[in-house]
């Protein structure tokens, strides 16, 4: 019975495959050459305006970081700044900065204070600088795996990626709304109709605040982890 399910599966994707190869969607993506590097950059996140990008950059064995880069008025993008304010020693990445670039939710590994192996973190710019990286507690984190969050541009609602207890599949999206005393609430898994027995990950709302994009590997696509909306 597993493999004839399995079967089933892979004719869905092999259809659907087949179809979208004969009917390709224009797409020409044009490499940012200021932002990128010897080393990877990925997971970037854009603030309301388009004018600010903050992303991860895998540097020496395998350190991640955050980086920060702007936009000018000719188009163009800065060289890329680390921020110093928030990066350690340990790892940092996946951000989501808020529509008006002054709230930064990302993730970090292995911290002492960590609920977890990766957790949630949020950080506030004041004064033009950030302030220290604050974990989003027990209710967000758990001793799962948590990553990959989305903000939404109200700033009330955080769409993340997380293997925790209640998942579906293997990694699953999860969201956590604002209450009227401003914390954070326990979070809701976003269900079956997203996820599946797979993997589903890299949430990006859109500033509609009803369009949902993030990966998977669990819906029928053309590649092992394909973009659904």
């Amino acid at each position: 019975n597993d493999l004839l399910e399995k079967a089933r599966n892979k004719m869905i994707t092999f259809r659907f495959a087949d179809s979208a190869v004969r009917h390709p969607v224009a797409f020409n993506p044009i490499p940012i050459s200021t932002i990128n590097s010897d080393f990877s950059e990925y997971l970037p996140s854009l603030t309301a305006d388009g004018k600010t990008m903050v992303f991860t950059r895998k540097i020496f064995n395998d350190q991640e970081d955050l980086f920060v880069s702007y936009k000018s008025e000719d188009g163009k993008w800065s060289t890329p700044e680390s921020l110093d304010e928030i990066n350690t020693p340990l790892n940092e990445g996946a951000p989501s900065i808020s529509a008006d670039g002054n709230t930064l939710v990302f993730v970090c590994c292995d911290r002492r204070e960590g609920l977890g192996g990766c957790d949630l973190y949020i950080s506030k710019k004041k004064n033009n600088k950030w302030g220290p990286a604050v974990n989003m507690g027990e209710k967000v984190n758990t001793p799962a795996y948590e990553s990959q969050p989305c903000i939404s541009d109200n700033g009330n609602m955080l769409i993340f990626c997380s293997n925790r207890v209640g998942s579906i599949g293997k990694k699953d999206l999860w969201i956590t709304v604002k209450s009227k005393s401003n914390g954070w609430i326990k979070p809701i898994n976003l269900g079956p109709v997203i996820n599946t027995a797979m993997d589903e990950e890299c949430p990006f709302l859109h500033q509609d605040g009803k369009t949902l994009y993030f990966s998977s590997n669990g819906h029928p696509g053309i590649g092992q982890k394909d973009i659904f909306y």
